[in-house]
């Protein structure tokens, strides 16, 4: 039984993991903007280039959120492994 319900967990492919990473670093991005805004220098400086640093993490998984032509073709169907 309990191999059977290992088997049956969800397997989430590359892409969608880096889609999801992209969106919680976008959000933690937005986080330091909105501390930024709340903050005085010299503190505000540093908020900002925190969001810079998850933003451009980010981009990077977004990047790699899109799967490659040659992983998924259209009509393809659905293979679990």
């Amino acid at each position: 039984m309990v191999g059977m319900m290992l088997a049956m967990r969800l397997r989430l492919s590359d892409a969608t993991t880096s889609a999801v990473l992209a969106e919680h670093y976008r959000a933690q991005a937005e986080m330091c903007h909105q501390m930024a805004r709340m903050t005085v220098s010299p503190f505000k400086e540093g908020w900002l280039e925190f969001a810079a640093e998850w933003t451009k993490l980010a981009q990077e998984q977004e990047g790699k959120a899109t799967p490659a032509e040659s992983e998924m073709h259209a009509g393809e169907p659905f293979s679990d492994g």
